[in-house]
């Protein structure tokens, strides 16, 4: 076979199958992914990358990778589902940084966290407006 029409068929095949496996591990938006989702959808990426280009190996090497790491995607997001203690372990702890009208400082900066980023996120759920700036600030 042509190795450029290989090439394009197994492109169409990853793309395809990535599709798929998205579709089958649900619905989320970028901002609500975990690590253990952004870790797995780099990793099917990569694969299905790895096989749209290489033309060496035999498809179903990779298919079987995607089905992998779909599968354990799925299953971690399912044991969060169920398990408190597969939740924590999986998301962590959700850190309070705003307690009682007051900005917890401490706890923003063991997160990384900066006023900028509150204030940006604060903004976006419509929560600061000029009179309620003046407040905290």
């Amino acid at each position: 076979m042509n190795p450029y029409l290989e090439i394009a068929l197994r492109a169409v095949a990853a793309f395809l199958g990535v599709i798929l496996v998205t579709r089958v591990v649900g619905k989320q938006q970028l901002g609500e992914l975990t690590v253990s989702d952004f870790v797995n959808a780099i990793a099917i990426g990569s694969i299905a990358a790895a096989m749209a280009t290489d033309h060496k190996e035999n498809v179903i090497y990779y298919i079987i990778g995607i089905t992998i790491f779909g599968g354990l995607t799925y299953l971690t997001n399912f044991a969060g589902l169920k398990s408190r203690a597969a939740r924590k372990l999986l998301e962590g702890e959700p850190t309070v940084v705003i307690h009682n009208g007051k900005i917890l400082e401490k706890n923003m900066s063991k997160e990384r966290y900066n006023m900028d980023n509150l204030t940006m996120q604060l903004r976006e759920k419509m929560f600061l407006t000029f009179p309620m700036w003046n407040l905290l600030f």
